[in-house]
């Protein structure tokens, strides 16, 4: 009997990257709202930031450290419960040391690859031509597609993501329905391992919500792209011209998810907020006389 009957085929997840070109930055390119889950916008937007952390401050018990330590466990494993995540890497080696070597564009594909590139399929690849790295994607196998393209500031001293296009199936490998999907990015340099996630500092978030299963989205148009789905701008990633890992990090949020993964970013983002208040709240108690 086998314990993963109820589940789909594990299908890989492929990374295809197009490099940095040596064209100017796009003109008219502007400063916008995140809507990143990993910055302090979403909890603001939502207005709920406040009630959280009291929630929190009341609820933890007076060992604060203990506290500290069991409500996050708690939090991560009610987030992490419900979130089913997927890794992909690609190597970078600096391309112009006088630029950010970062590809120009990456898109992210799951779905059943042929052992062969001359199958009958969809054909993906490095570069615009897509003539290196390629595979083909078989027909009707394709659960996840989305291309991202990396912008940079005038100055190259930072960069945002912007997604051109979205697909979904709608379901993870187990079968469970997903309505969110975000994307984490980190950049290590050699020497780093991947072994310990947690230990990983990703830097930037694209958050998807909202949008239908088994649906094919474009962002882009003749008068450029439509920005709700794009990052906050980030600091350059590396500041020395050395050979780099890009990690991506692919999050599918079970339909429901959203208070817990949303307890989770308050908690993370005032980690320690809350334990002031917790000491402050402490040290206001009158003591039993002996």
């Amino acid at each position: 009997m086998s314990w993963f009957n109820n589940s789909k085929k594990v299908y890989p997840t492929k990374m295809f990257v197009n490099y940095l070109s040596e064209t100017p930055p796009t003109k008219g390119m502007r400063f916008s709202k995140s809507k990143s889950i990993g910055g302090s916008l979403l909890s603001a937007t939502m207005g709920v930031q406040g009630v959280a952390i009291d929630m929190i401050i009341t609820a933890t018990p007076k060992i604060i450290d203990k506290g500290m330590e069991l409500l996050s466990n708690t939090i991560n494993s009610l987030a992490n419960e419900k979130i089913f995540s997927t890794t992909v890497k690609r190597n970078f080696d600096v391309i112009n040391p006088a630029k950010i070597s970062l590809p120009s564009k990456i898109t992210l594909v799951r779905g059943d690859f042929a052992t062969k590139v001359t199958q009958e399929g969809e054909l993906f690849g490095d570069g615009t031509k897509k003539s290196r790295n390629q595979a083909v994607l078989l027909k009707d196998t394709k659960e996840l597609q989305i291309e991202i393209d990396i912008v940079k500031s005038k100055d190259n001293r930072a960069i945002y993501f912007q997604p051109t296009s979205y697909f979904y199936c709608g379901e993870n490998s187990q079968g469970d329905a997903i309505d969110e999907i975000v994307i984490a990015f980190a950049f290590i340099t050699p020497g780093t391992t991947l072994l310990n996630p947690q230990d990983v500092k990703f830097q930037n978030f694209l958050h998807f919500e909202a949008l239908k299963s088994n649906k094919q989205y474009n962002f882009t148009s003749a008068s450029g792209c439509d920005n709700s789905f794009q990052s906050s701008w980030m600091n350059a990633p590396l500041s020395d011209n050395v050979p780099y890992t890009m990690v991506v990090q692919i999050q599918e949020i079970r339909a429901g998810n959203s208070f817990a993964q949303l307890l989770q970013t308050v908690y993370q983002e005032n980690e320690t907020y809350i334990k002031s208040g917790l000491t402050e709240k402490v040290n206001q108690l009158d003591h039993p006389k002996e």
